[in-house]
């Protein structure tokens, strides 16, 4: 297959490509998105953008500066085809930048945003990508009220997939958020792991959120040989989604011995 496509004028390939940018599945499945002839500058179009930038004694890790040189470029054709970012930077003042960027790509839907303990101010700059539909966010440290607040702000969210660390025991909830904030009101998939989730269920009920879901995947991180705990939350906020809910996931994941107590229920 490389022999015969190496034969093939490049500006054919590159019609190819365009043609198809826009099918993921198609592009990622036919013989034509092999790396062998695609172009590496015509990469972005079926990989996800990975930026990074944080320190790492054995291989610092920093493509950020170049990300920002490359979008800068009077030629740059980068930044139209980005439909998924993977954001993991330890600078706030690079990763303001890096999102100010990113805020001109139309096409960006999906965010995974890897939370090195950045600032508030920090934070709020994030709110500046306001069209995504997706974000999976992932702190190495705490998940406090400005998190909560910021995974709450995309008013066009579909998505939403929250990763804490097992050390992470409580979370500073910020007040209700009123109704007329339509606050998760596009939400249809809520992906959880987390040691206590009673709290964000209740925060949940008590902001009167106009959530559907079609989807909830939640992990509850605990002790071994614990159970599920206080499941009290969780039953009223289930209760409300009695009408939308269609595939329920709930597992316990030990933290000292790692096995999974998982139940799926699938269907309406």
């Amino acid at each position: 297959m490389t022999d015969y496509f190496a034969s093939v004028p490049g500006e054919i390939q590159e019609a190819i490509v365009d043609e198809l940018q826009d099918d993921f599945g198609t592009l990622i499945s036919c013989s034509l998105a092999q790396r062998s002839w695609v172009s590496a500058t015509r990469a972005h179009i079926f990989n996800p953008t990975i930026i990074s930038q944080f320190p790492d004694p054995e291989a610092p890790r920093d493509n950020a500066t170049e990300f920002l040189a490359l979008c800068r470029s009077p030629h740059s054709t980068i930044l139209p085809g980005i439909k998924t970012a993977v954001l993991h930077i330890d600078s706030t003042t690079l990763l303001e930048e890096v999102v100010a960027e990113l805020a001109k790509a139309a096409a960006l839907k999906k965010v995974i945003f890897l939370d090195r303990g950045l600032t508030e101010a920090a934070l709020e700059k994030l709110q500046q990508l306001s069209d995504i539909e997706e974000i999976a966010y992932s702190p190495f440290g705490d998940f406090g009220e400005k998190e909560v607040r910021l995974v709450a702000s995309f008013p066009r969210l579909r998505t939403l997939a929250i990763y804490l660390q097992d050390t992470v025991r409580h979370i500073a909830f910020p007040p209700p958020l009123p109704r007329e904030t339509g606050c998760f009101a596009h939400l249809r998939t809520l992906r959880l792991c987390l040691y206590d989730p009673e709290q964000l269920f209740q925060w949940l009920l008590d902001s009167h959120s106009e959530i559907a879901l079609a989807t909830l995947d939640l992990r509850v991180l605990g002790p071994p040989h614990r159970g599920w705990g206080s499941v009290s939350a969780l039953n009223t906020f289930l209760e409300t989604q009695a009408k939308t809910l269609t595939d329920l996931s709930l597992s316990v994941k030990y933290l000292y011995d790692g096995k999974n107590r998982a139940v799926t229920v699938h269907g309406t």
